[in-house]
Parts: C-alpha cells; sequence; structure tokens
C-alpha cells in the first residue's frame, strides 16, 4: 500500500510539475464565472448589467434553471469539457508512459519490489485521476451557479463526473497503448486525436443516415396517411355516382327495398377514378425503397461502431438527462416549422425541423445505457489489457 501511494504521489507531481493542471483549472474556473454572467430575463438574454432583447428566448418560454441547464450541457459539457478539456487533459498525460519509459524512471522503480501490473496500474489511474478532479470541480461549480442563479439544485449535474471521466478514459486507453508502442509523446498524441476524429466522424456520418432513414420514414407516414383519406374521399365520390345513375324506386310497391350492402373498391378502381393516387402510390414505393437503402446504411454503420467506443454517446446520456423533452417544448426557434432540406422538392410533403429534432431526440433517449456503456468498456477493457501485457513483459 505504501508503495502505491508512493507512486500516486511520484505520478502527482509529475502532472504537478507541467503547470498544465492548474492552467485547466483557472480556465474551467473562468467557463463557470462566465456562466454566471449570464442570465435570461423576461425580454430575452441579458450579461452582467446589459440585456439584450430576444423575442423567441427568453423566460417566458424557459425557465432560468433549464436556461441554465442548457448553457451547462450545450457549453460546458459538450463544448468545454469533452473537447477542450479533453484535448489538454490528453497533453497533460500523454507523456506519462513514454517519459516513464524514456528517462530511466522505470528501471529505479522496477528495482524495488513492485510488481509491473500494479505499477502500469497506478500510473494508468493517475492519469484519469486528472480529469475526473478537473471535472468534479468544474461540475460542483456549476451546480453553485443553477441554484444560485436558477433557483434550482440540481444534483444531477455531478453525473459529469463518471461520464466526462468515463469519456476521457476511452482514449487514454489509447493513448497508453501507443505511448508504450511508440515511446514517443508526440507520436501517441497525434495518434490519439487522430483516432478520436475517427470516432467523431464515424458517429457524425451514422447521425446523418438516420437522420435521413427518419425523414424518409416520416415521408412514408404522410403518405400514407394521405393515400388512405384520398382512398375515402375517392370511394365516397363512386358511392354518391352509383346512387345518382341508379334508376328510381318504384312508388307503387309496398316493401321498402333492403339497404344495399357498402361497397368495396379495388386500388384499380380507386386508382382510374382518382388520377392523383396513382402518382403519389409510385412516389411512396420510391421512398420505401429509399428507406430500406437508408436502414442497410444505418445497419452498417452500426456494425462498424460496435467495437468501438462511444464518445459522443456518452457525451448525450448526460445531455439526455439533465435535459426534458418537457422542459423546452415551448421554445420554439425561428423556422423551426420549415422542412430542412432533406427530401425531394417535386412534391408538397414537408416534415418540419421540430419534428425531426423530435424524432431524433426520441431515438437517442431510446438507445440502450448498456449498448453505449458495454461496448465501449469492453473496448476499453481490451485496450488496457494489451498494453499491460506489453508493459509486463517487455525488456526495458
Amino acid at each position: 500500500m505504501t508503495q502505491t501511494l508512493a507512486l500516486l504521489l511520484d505520478a502527482y507531481r509529475e502532472l504537478h510539475s507541467k503547470k498544465l493542471f492548474w492552467i485547466t483549472m483557472l480556465l474551467s474556473g473562468l467557463v463557470v464565472v462566465s456562466f454566471g454572467c449570464v442570465g435570461i430575463t423576461e425580454h430575452g438574454v441579458s450579461v452582467l448589467v446589459w440585456e439584450i432583447p430576444v423575442e423567441f428566448f427568453n423566460s417566458r418560454v424557459m425557465s432560468p434553471a433549464t436556461f441554465y441547464k442548457l448553457l451547462f450541457a450545450n457549453l460546458g459539457i459538450s463544448f468545454w469539457l469533452a473537447w477542450i478539456g479533453i484535448v489538454l487533459a490528453l497533453i497533460s498525460t500523454a507523456g506519462m508512459f513514454p517519459d516513464f519509459l524514456a528517462n530511466g524512471s522505470i528501471d529505479l522503480m522496477l528495482s524495488r519490489p513492485i510488481g509491473r501490473w500494479r505499477l502500469f496500474f497506478t500510473k494508468y489511474f493517475m492519469g484519469l485521476l486528472f480529469v475526473t478532479l478537473q471535472v468534479g470541480v468544474f461540475s460542483l461549480a456549476s451546480m453553485l451557479i443553477i441554484g444560485i442563479r436558477g433557483h434550482s439544485w440540481e444534483p444531477s449535474v455531478l453525473l459529469a463526473v463518471p461520464l466526462v471521466g468515463l469519456m476521457f478514459s476511452y482514449l487514454f486507453c489509447v493513448c497508453t497503448l501507443l505511448g508504450i508502442l511508440t515511446r514517443s509523446t508526440i507520436a501517441a498524441l497525434l495518434l490519439t486525436i487522430l483516432f478520436w476524429v475517427f470516432l467523431f466522424g464515424l458517429h457524425t456520418t451514422n447521425q446523418v443516415f438516420v437522420q435521413l432513414r427518419e425523414h424518409t420514414a416520416a415521408r412514408i407516414e404522410v403518405m400514407q396517411q394521405r393515400i388512405q383519406k384520398m382512398e375515402r374521399g375517392t370511394a365516397l365520390m363512386l358511392d354518391k355516382r352509383a346512387a345518382a345513375e341508379k334508376p328510381p324506386a318504384d312508388a307503387s310497391g309496398s316493401a321498402a327495398e333492403p339497404k344495399p350492402a357498402p361497397v368495396t373498391y379495388t386500388a384499380a378502381q380507386l386508382d382510374e377514378a382518382n388520377a392523383l393516387l396513382p402518382v403519389i402510390r409510385t412516389k411512396l414505393v420510391a421512398e420505401q425503397k429509399d428507406l430500406r437503402t437508408w436502414k442497410r446504411w444505418t445497419l452498417g454503420l452500426g456494425v462498424a461502431r460496435a467495437a468501438l467506443p462511444k464518445t459522443a454517446e456518452t457525451v448525450e446520456l448526460l445531455h439526455n438527462s439533465l435535459i426534458k423533452p418537457q422542459d423546452i417544448s415551448r421554445f420554439k426557434a425561428p423556422n423551426e416549422d420549415e422542412d430542412p432540406g432533406l427530401g425531394r422538392d417535386d412534391d408538397d410533403i414537408h416534415i418540419s425541423g421540430r419534428q425531426m429534432r423530435q424524432r431524433m431526440d426520441e431515438l437517442s433517449r431510446a438507445e440502450p445505457l448498456s449498448w453505449i456503456m458495454g461496448t465501449s468498456l469492453g473496448f476499453e477493457v481490451v485496450v488496457v489489457l494489451i498494453a499491460g501485457v506489453i508493459f509486463s513483459r517487455r525488456d526495458f
């Protein structure tokens, strides 16, 4: 236990000597202070003593608590911690293993009665502790800002600590493996960032294809509803036409004639009576073909992403836990009712941006936690074990 504590202290001194830990902490504090300087009023947004009128964005459509939670989730987490903070953390920790292996420190450590696996995991978890402390301080300060300024105490803000820490661990395990293989800080850092960019590109491509799939599915639903409505109207028109062409009943008959049974028309009869029906049926077939194509693409991307860490989805878990659909149901951005431009231009079937946002949000919230966390942690375990095996068996 004493040896482990000594290793932790040594790793802390190494990070502390680079000064980047305190620089990042200071920057996080400035971000939190900037959150506190911004507010929402009945007329718009306020910055310190200045007020900016915004017709569609004010406290009448969004509560101060929701405003600060959105600010924390979209800027504090998605932008600051999940991007800039992670990059700074990788820069700080990328050299932990390459420097340890290159400058002879490992020879001194291995001369002591300490196992290589314990040495490896102590260094590894010290790197994770760097981000955990940063996110912990930032989240606690943000919770105070939301409570004081938004009058709503949200302990769920502290979920950022494990979730952002997990996101960093998915990248840090790759950086650790590359650092052990290359013994170069620059190579490990650049290759890790390249891997991160690859994950981001894969996630973005998947999101685009899912959005196209959902847009096509929404168009199909509208077309099917329109066809059903047109079929009912056409059938009613044919019934009226048949009743008008029927000869009048004989007035001398004593018994009333039985009411005729309703007529069921075939699709061909309805299409012949209404020239618009064949046109929309043809479009429906084309849309269904497109939907099958998008489903194949999204399935293929899902298989490709199965064994890879879900960095973006991990951050989305925090956003979904903080922001509920009813929190922003009254908020309506400009041009939100317009079609996002994903469909065809040769018809009048348009799916609004609001509808697409709701569909995508429902899909994001329905994604199983076991899938996001399980596959990501599985990837990390495999990479860490590979790095640990190489570290424990390599002759330094």
